[in-house]
C-alpha cells in the first residue's frame, strides 16, 4: 500500500509527430458500412483506407445475425413463399409509419438482391431456407452461415485495405469548402492526417447508444431501454 502511494516523478513530454497518410478513398468507421466502401473501392481500382476507433471491426453488422431481407424468387418459390418487390416497397413502407423517402425504400427493395448476390460474390455463405425473422412479418430473410461476423470476415479479406485500429477520428479537413480527409489519434497518442484525393465516407453509424438523441426523436422510449 506505501509502495503504491509513492509519486512517480513526471516524464518530460516531447512534441508528437504528426504520421500523414495519403490514399484515394478514406473511410471513417469500420463497420458493415466502412467495409463495404473499403471492398467496393477496391473493386474499382482505388485505395481506401478505413479509420476505426474500437479494437475490433464490424460494428452492428458482427453483432448481428446476419439476417439480410430480399425478394428472392429462385429460393421462395420452391419453398412456397409468395413475395413481391411491390409487397416489400409496401410492408417497409408501412412498417414506418409512411415516413420514409418512397424513393429510397424502392432503390433498396428493387435492389436488395443484388445485395445477396454480391456478398456471396465476396464468399459469404447463405442458407437455403428462407425465414421471418423478429421485426418482420414476411420469410423473406436470408440468414448468412457465420451470422454477421461471417460478412465481416469476408469483407475485411476481399481486398488490401488499410485499416487503423484503435485510432479515433477528431476533426475533418476541409478544403475549399469540400471535405478531404481528417484528423485522428490512436490510443498510443499517435496524431494522424488522412488525405484522401478521390472522396470522405463517413461511416460512423446510427446514435442507438446516444441516449440524448433518443430521447429527441422518442421522447417516450422507456427508461430500460437506453
Amino acid at each position: 500500500v506505501e509502495s503504491l502511494k509513492v509519486k512517480t516523478a513526471e516524464t518530460e513530454t516531447t512534441a508528437v509527430e504528426t504520421v500523414v497518410v495519403n490514399t484515394d478513398v478514406l473511410a471513417i468507421g469500420g463497420g458493415g458500412a466502412g467495409l463495404t466502401v473499403a471492398v467496393r473501392a477496391g473493386q474499382l481500382g482505388a485505395k481506401c483506407v478505413v479509420v476505426e476507433k474500437l479494437a475490433q471491426l464490424g460494428g452492428a453488422t458482427a453483432a448481428s445475425q446476419g439476417n439480410y431481407a430480399a425478394v428472392d424468387p429462385e429460393k421462395q418459390v420452391p419453398q412456397g413463399i409468395e413475395d413481391s418487390i411491390m409487397l416489400q416497397i409496401q410492408q417497409t413502407y408501412q412498417g414506418g409509419d409512411c415516413k420514409a423517402k418512397l424513393d429510397l425504400v424502392e432503390t433498396m427493395a428493387y435492389h436488395a438482391l443484388d445485395g445477396v448476390h454480391w456478398l456471396e460474390d465476396l464468399g459469404v455463405e447463405f442458407n437455403e431456407q428462407m425465414t421471418t425473422v423478429v421485426g418482420a412479418i414476411w420469410p423473406r430473410t436470408h440468414g448468412a452461415v457465420g451470422k454477421g461476423a461471417a460478412i465481416v470476415e469476408a469483407a475485411a479479406e476481399s481486398y488490401n485495405t488499410d485499416i487503423y485500429m484503435e485510432t479515433t477520428a477528431t476533426e475533418l479537413i476541409i478544403e475549399d469548402g469540400r471535405v478531404t480527409g481528417c484528423k485522428a489519434v490512436g490510443t498510443d497518442g499517435t496524431n494522424y492526417e488522412f488525405h484522401a484525393s478521390l472522396g470522405v465516407v463517413m461511416c460512423t453509424g446510427g446514435f442507438g447508444k446516444n441516449n440524448e438523441m433518443l430521447r429527441k426523436y422518442n421522447p417516450n422510449i422507456p427508461d430500460g431501454v437506453i
